[in-house]
């Protein structure tokens, strides 16, 4: 990481408008997918299949192409060529996907669509995590809950818009919606290309100088994944019900969290100890989630849901970096990218049916692990 004071925020501003463009192709996707599908006689199941295994395959791809650009930044110096490859293959993938249907190809393109979905997907897995990876070259340390105030405020903007968004993007068709991702995200990974240094300004050490895999952290980060994505859903399913009576209450608290998100980078860096914050921002959750279950007064929960979940996206990314130190730091965040997703799948599928007394149990107790797992490095010198 760089030790200077400034953050570097064409960096920032690069690397959020890249996830922004994965969060737009993967909106695209979901909203399209199943009628494309359905036009060559594939069931909803098989639909709902194909995205188990995606995630499924995100689980070992995330981590591997992770780290292959761990080996590259050690060898070459940069991410790049392995960011590049991955961004030019989706592109293209995606935008073939509505194109299947004017080839003349009958019945071979039946099977070559879900092809497609998988290629793309798995295409998607080479650059999202290197991608992330990159935050640490941004900013020192102590900036790094500064600079993560931008992605969190790009995502948040499209979690809270998420719906008018589909909207449009509906009204636009399957081949203009497709391509809109695709040019967004060739746009977005040119001007990371123009912003990144010299491919010999952030050498790190080489393979001799490596230290040994980090596998008892690589445990801790699976499980914070899984933790934190089954609490806070179960804390999103429990917040909403609560809201139904407010018209686009919800969609309200999710713009406000989108704003929040560069005061508390600024206030994570001035506490100066991501472990604090994560464990308070966990905290917090497992407070709100009591609070809603034993229907507490609703602002005052809408704010502390605020609170920590504002801390919470802020300071997880520059954690999981102290937590590697530079040490495998894109299999780490490929590893959680990989757990959350398959975790969220598994929640929709399975966890969201059952009765609301197992749902709460469920969101009480991983949110107290993962704030148990986060507490755990308080106490480490290195830290």
């Amino acid at each position: 990481m760089i030790q200077h004071s400034a953050v570097l925020w064409r960096r920032v501003w690069a690397i959020a408008l890249v996830q922004g463009s994965v969060t737009l192709m993967w909106i695209t996707y979901r909203l399209y997918l199943g009628d494309l599908l359905k036009g060559w006689g594939f069931s909803p199941e098989f639909v709902v299949g194909l995205l188990t295994f995606e995630m499924v395959l995100g689980v070992v791809m995330e981590p591997l192409f992770g780290a292959l650009s761990d080996r590259q930044q050690r060898t070459l110096g940069t991410r790049l060529p392995l960011i590049s490859l991955g961004v030019i293959l989706a592109a293209g993938f995606f935008l073939l996907i509505p194109l299947v249907f004017f080839l003349p190809l009958a019945n071979v393109a039946r099977f070559l669509l879900p092809a497609l979905a998988i290629a793309w997907a798995v295409a998607m897995t080479l650059f999202r995590s290197p991608t992330m990876v990159l935050i640490g070259q941004c900013a020192p340390v102590n900036q790094l809950p500064l600079a993560m105030g931008i992605l969190s405020l790009v995502g948040g903007l499209f979690a809270a818009f998420r719906k008018p968004m589909g909207q449009w993007l509906l009204s636009l068709g399957s081949l203009p919606a497709f391509l809109l991702g695709s040019v967004v995200l060739l746009g977005a990974s040119l001007f990371l290309s123009r912003v990144l240094p010299p491919t010999n300004e952030n050498a790190e050490p080489s393979p001799a100088t490596v230290k040994a895999f980090p596998w008892i952290a690589m445990v801790n980060i699976a499980l914070f994944a899984i933790g934190t994505t089954w609490g806070t859903r179960v804390l999103m399913l429990v917040l909403t019900k609560q809201l139904e009576g407010i018209n686009n209450g919800f969609m309200g608290l999710q713009l406000l969290l989108a704003l929040m998100a560069l005061p508390m980078g600024w206030l994570i860096r001035k506490i100066g100890h991501p472990v604090a914050s994560l464990t308070t921002a966990l905290g917090l959750l497992v407070l709100t989630l009591s609070c809603l279950l034993n229907g507490f007064w609703l602002p005052a929960i809408a704010f502390s849901w605020l609170l920590g979940s504002s801390i919470l996206n802020n300071g997880l990314i520059p954690l999981l970096l102290q937590i590697l130190q530079g040490n495998q730091t894109g299999v780490g965040i490929g590893l959680y990218f990989g757990c959350v997703g398959l975790a969220g799948d598994i929640f929709t599928r399975y966890w969201s049916t059952q009765s609301s007394q197992i749902q709460a149990g469920l969101g009480v107790a991983m949110l107290v692990m993962s704030t148990l797992l986060c507490a755990r490095y308080w106490q480490r010198s290195d830290l």
